[in-house]
């Protein structure tokens, strides 16, 4: 049980990952949980065990971004007086998105990310028969840390979008949705 709710791999520092639970401490109190959903349905648990607090959201609708972490920041906010802010976006130019450039590949579908209008623009697009349905709207993305944005409008409002490197140093993974792509040149 332990492991569920330990960090065993890290992700930017205060965040990581147990067996299937993302944990983080970013926001003061030790908080782990988990998000799901598909057609028509969306949930997300997050628990802070050193108050003894959860809180399930569940959704007859898809709502990746917004409604349900909304709720969790409100009810965090309101039964134990802890603020979860959003990290404040970063002044970017053309240049600085550059390097995210690309295709970003998994089982599943792939991301495609280019530059339009001097912002990064990000567009996932299902593999036939993978049960995702349609093609994704965009997503502009803003930068809100190093390698690290946050979707700024649309049905993915608020998602944050994580660019992993290589040991080398480039860029090599794109994650959106604790789910991991790897980048094709």
């Amino acid at each position: 049980m332990a492991q569920l709710h330990s960090p065993l791999v890290s992700i930017r520092g205060k965040d990581g990952w147990g067996i299937s639970f993302h944990v983080t401490d970013a926001f003061g109190a030790r908080q782990f949980g988990h998000a799901g959903g598909g057609d028509g349905q969306s949930s997300l648990l997050t628990v802070v065990p050193e108050h003894d607090f959860a809180v399930v959201v569940l959704a007859n609708a898809n709502m990746p971004g917004g409604v349900p972490e909304v709720v969790v920041r409100f009810a965090i906010k309101q039964y134990l007086g802890i603020e979860m802010k959003e990290p404040e976006p970063i002044l970017a130019t053309e240049k600085d998105y550059q390097e995210y450039v690309g295709r970003y590949t998994r089982q599943a579908g792939f991301y495609e990310t280019v530059i339009l209008g001097g912002r990064l623009l990000a567009q996932y697009v299902p593999a036939s028969g993978s049960g995702f349905g349609s093609l994704m709207p965009p997503m502009p993305l803003e930068l809100v840390g190093k390698d690290r944005m946050k979707v700024t409008q649309g049905f993915f409002q608020g998602n944050s979008v994580d660019f992993i490197r290589n040991p080398d140093g480039s860029v090599g993974w794109l994650r959106h949705q604790d789910r991991i792509s790897r980048k094709r040149v």
